[in-house]
């Protein structure tokens, strides 16, 4: 079971998924294989690529999968391009689900291959990625032959399409793990190495580099070729994407990566771009060395020392009152150190 590779973890995201979300992703847990990573409803560093889910597989390759629980009457109509759906809200024109998948890919693609170290160097697909990319659409409440029935099978390759009585608890681990990679559409047998894995990682979340300063909203980017990657592992990942909203204690002895997590997790909360973010700390050091780790142009991201956030919320209460009463903060200074209120 992968438990251990799904980001975030289920109590996290659950709220918020779909039944067949949901579903599917209990089955990836079960019966990916260990090694093998996946993340739901990430936003990836392509601008505008967001997959349901995305797929990391160092025998296998990268698939990503738009999910899509429609039930057989909810399709009104459907083409290559677009589907007419029923809503709450009257019929509906919506991109056709492969089409949305295939566009994340490409944007994918596209920025892999800029990287040397993740391309073939020659032959017939010299400059072409080294590994086996897919994508596909999950219907959780359609079965084959519904999907065949519909004539879906007409507007999308049945070979991208996973359906309900293909993801059930009694499917076969490696049969399941088949149909999810026989969506590739072109087939190299070379693996991903651990180094090559790390490399997608670090192009498709660059929320988890660490050592080195992290430009969430570029678009472009180099890595080196004798770089050294450095990210957070897996456990560290996890804890990371799985902070839920409140308090939170992180226990743990020194250097055991708290701060990292730290600094991912304002990176994640920076990315989602709902509300500022401030790191505040005890230490003025520690404040400068997470203030140049954490460089971010957006300005999303502010860090403090904590007797520095204090002197900030006081300056900007006095200022409010200042402004609200002009002479509410007027004071005589007497003999010695005491202080009379002249107004209040």
């Amino acid at each position: 079971m992968a438990t251990e590779n799904a980001f975030p973890s289920l109590g996290t995201v659950q709220a918020r998924m779909t039944a067949g979300e949901r579903r599917l992703y209990q089955q990836l847990q079960k019966k990916l294989l260990p090694d093998d990573w996946f993340w739901y409803d990430q936003p990836m560093k392509q601008r505008g690529a967001w997959a349901d889910f995305v797929i990391l597989s160092p025998e296998q390759g990268i698939l990503l999968l738009e999910v899509k629980d429609w039930k057989a009457e909810t399709i009104l109509s459907a083409d290559p391009e677009n589907f007419e759906i029923q809503t709450p809200q009257g019929p509906k024109r919506v991109a056709n689900p492969r089409q949305q998948a295939w566009r994340n890919l490409l944007a994918l693609v596209q920025r892999l291959q800029k990287d040397p170290v993740l391309v073939q160097k020659d032959g017939a697909y010299r400059g072409n990625l080294a590994f086996n990319y897919a994508h596909g659409v999950v219907f959780p409440n359609l079965t084959r032959k519904r999907f065949e029935a519909l004539g879906l099978d007409g507007v999308m390759p049945a070979e991208q399409v996973l359906c309900a009585d293909e993801m059930t608890g009694s499917i076969d681990a490696g049969a399941f793990r088949q149909r999810l990679w026989g969506m590739c559409e072109y087939r190299f047998q070379r693996p991903l190495s651990p180094a090559m894995v790390d490399r997608v990682r670090w192009h498709l979340f660059p929320e988890v580099r660490v050592g080195q300063q992290t430009q969430l909203f570029d678009d472009v980017e180099a890595l080196p070729l004798d770089e050294q990657i450095r990210l957070l592992d897996r456990k560290q990942e996890r804890l990371a994407r799985s902070l839920g909203d409140g308090h939170r204690v992180i226990h743990g002895v020194s250097g055991s990566g708290k701060t990292l997590v730290l600094m991912t997790r304002a990176r994640l909360l920076a990315q989602a771009g709902v509300k500022p973010v401030a790191l505040v700390c005890f230490n003025r050091t520690l404040a400068k060395v997470l203030r140049d780790r954490v460089a971010d142009d957006s300005g999303a991201i502010e860090v403090l020392h904590y007797h520095g956030w204090v002197r900030q919320r006081l300056e900007q209460t006095l200022e409010a009152l200042q402004a609200r009463e002009p002479r509410m903060l007027e004071y005589k200074i007497q003999q010695g150190s005491s202080l009379e209120c002249v107004s209040a």
